[in-house]
């Protein structure tokens, strides 16, 4: 059901496969992938008067399960109570990173990195304003990356 449903979402073959890939995944994960299909659940007939296959209507429930799965194990890493200590041999440092992981929420911050990156990546952008710190999480879906060879030649 998946190649079928995956097979109907719309592809621009100008971009790259990646970005139609990342497409699908963020479909699952915010539960829209059956939206590609053309008629709700309760559409037993076509104007026509031809019978819909059930593989082309809509379910009449949606539960969001790769949304609770992806929450539930980021929860375990970021949430409250687990989030990784910020950790130093001083003290006024230990200090300044608590206060900057409060002012600047960096526990959503990562939650939300987290659930948005589980599709194949995401880009946090960190920009410090009058002193203040702000986050904001940037969509990868149309970034490609550029992998250059290593040298292997150390002489050079």
């Amino acid at each position: 059901m998946f190649g079928t449903l995956s097979g109907l979402v719309p592809r621009d073959h100008d971009y790259p496969e990646r970005m139609w890939r990342m497409d699908v995944m963020q479909r699952v994960l915010w539960g829209t992938i059956y939206d590609v299909l053309p008629y709700e659940f309760h559409d037993e007939r076509m104007a026509s008067g031809e019978y819909v296959p059930l593989r082309m209507r809509r379910p009449s429930v949606r539960y969001p399960l790769a949304r609770v799965v992806v929450d539930d194990s980021l929860s375990l890493v970021f949430g409250e109570g687990h989030f990784p200590s910020l950790d130093s041999d001083d003290r006024a440092v230990r200090q300044v990173l608590g206060d900057f992981a409060r002012e600047a929420r960096l526990n959503q911050v990562m939650l939300e990195a987290g659930l948005r990156g589980s599709v194949g990546s995401v880009a946090v952008l960190l920009r410090v304003l009058r002193g203040r710190v702000f986050f904001r999480l940037l969509d990868t879906k149309f970034l490609t990356p550029v992998w250059r060879r290593r040298r292997t030649s150390c002489c050079r």
